[in-house]
């Protein structure tokens, strides 16, 4: 039995692809829509579909992903992706990483030591380094 393909597997890999695999290009440069569609393993016709559904996921969250280290929350990966559909292409920025403080009941920018700690290199971008895209 095959996995099912769920717009949570495709934001799971486009994230994956994005951090992990730097083939898929630098996201704050901008990287082609149809390489983006490739590299998800989608067709022109599925693409068609999935498409608007990860620009829409895109527009209202980031790339996030989490994990708990000694029994603590923390976002290893945070990255704000936008598609420009004028010119086809992807943009994105790193955002801070956060840490859940349970003393407060939600998430705060972790320090740099805190960084250190958790042995994670970082570096967020205050607004996107490509500043002629267009929302």
């Amino acid at each position: 039995m095959s996995k099912a393909i769920t717009l949570e597997s495709k934001t799971d890999y486009f994230r994956y692809l994005l951090h992990e695999v730097k083939e898929i290009g630098d996201f704050r440069f901008g990287i082609p829509d149809v390489t983006v569609m490739e590299k998800l393993g989608a067709t022109p016709q599925s693409w068609s579909r999935y498409r608007p559904k990860l620009v829409q996921y895109c527009q209202y969250n980031n790339l996030i992903k989490e994990e708990k280290r000694d029994g603590v929350t923390i976002e290893t990966i945070n990255i704000t992706m936008e598609y420009d559909k004028k010119r086809k292409m992807w943009y994105g920025k790193r955002n801070p990483l956060r840490l859940k403080d349970d003393s407060i009941s939600s998430y705060r920018p972790m320090t740099s030591e805190e960084l250190e700690e958790y042995d994670i290199l970082w570096f967020a971008e205050d607004d996107f380094m490509y500043t002629h895209h267009t929302k």
